[in-house]
């Protein structure tokens, strides 16, 4: 039996969602949600699903799961009353502007009787799943170091990124990916110390200092690409007994280095299908949910750690 989703806000994630679902045998975007017609309707179109304006009304539908894609800004008021309601809750990352309201949406989880999920997609994208497998399984040895590298042209497709009190900034939106991927593989740092180029007052270029005692982790993003500059990615673990990588720049995405070199092409299927596809499983009862609230919450508190320690030119310590 295909599950029914309704997508709210049809932007560009939301957009990427709807792609995604197509793509999944076990789902169907049933609805489209969105205040602005001009967006919502043919977006809806596209997946053979019904328009609706007004997310009160999405809420008397007979549906299995409520997508949430809308501006970081907006996620407290619509998650909570998604779970308030017994609807099965995909939050698009991040979690929440803030902790409070990062808190209140985990609260709210906590008294549902719907699941929850927050779409931290890296933990799920080829290459860097592997990366995380590779680690566990010892191939490498105890992690030291990690580098990663996200950069691209601003989000030119929504006027909110540029504004901080609605964003956070790069470090916070972008940065957060990875923030997110090297708390999964080395855990809690003890500090983290950030620097900033800011760019008409928002956080624009970061780089993002994770302090762990007996290693560490530097997490550079960007907004500063041309519109033609092709979107990058790269993460690097370095072990007591070799180096792997994933590289968006090389068709050979996943490599380990030590006595010997091994590569593989992980470019098989996108990660936001694989994470909804998970979720979906999950609402049918065959798994649990890999990126609860919770986890969402503790990235987001981590990022806003780094946020803080650019505004204030100084490291913050977290122990």
């Amino acid at each position: 039996m295909k599950l029914k989703v309704a997508v709210v806000g049809a932007g560009f994630m939301g957009e990427t969602h709807v792609a995604s679902y197509r793509g999944l045998e076990d789902a169907d975007v049933t609805y489209v949600c969105d205040v602005d017609a001009s967006k919502g309707r043919p977006l809806a179109d596209s997946a053979g699903a019904e328009y609706v304006s007004d997310f009160d009304q999405l809420l008397s539908k007979d549906l299995d799961v409520i997508d949430i894609c809308l501006p970081t800004p907006l996620h407290r008021p619509f998650a909570v009353r998604t779970l308030e309601s017994g609807y099965n809750l995909f939050l698009e990352k991040p979690l929440a502007i803030d902790v409070e309201e990062g808190e209140a949406i985990v609260k709210a989880a906590d008294r549902s009787s719907g699941l929850s999920m927050v779409g931290q997609v890296v933990r799920f994208w080829p290459g860097y799943r592997e990366l995380k497998e590779k680690v566990e399984s010892g191939g490498i040895g105890d992690p030291r170091h990690m580098l990663c590298y996200r950069v691209g042209p601003p989000p030119g497709w929504a006027d909110w990124y540029m504004d901080m009190g609605k964003s956070n900034g790069v470090i916070f939106d972008l940065g957060l990916h990875d923030i997110d991927f090297v708390r999964w593989v080395m855990g809690e740092p003890e500090r983290v110390y950030s620097q900033v180029f800011e760019l008409d007052q928002v956080h624009a270029h970061g780089q993002v200092a994770l302090d762990y005692g007996s290693g560490e982790a530097l997490c550079e993003c960007s907004w500063l690409g041309s519109s033609t500059f092709p979107f990058t990615t790269y993460c690097e673990v370095a072990g007591t007994e070799g180096l792997a990588h994933v590289d968006s720049r090389s068709n050979n995405s996943f490599s380990r280095f030590g006595e010997e070199v091994e590569r593989a092409d992980m470019y098989h299927r996108d990660g936001y299908a694989r994470e909804l596809g998970h979720f979906i499983r999950c609402v049918k009862g065959d798994v649990e949910p890999e990126v609860p609230l919770s986890e969402g919450l503790e990235t987001v508190k981590l990022s806003l750690a780094a946020v803080k320690s650019a505004k204030g030119g100084g490291p913050v310590s977290l122990r």
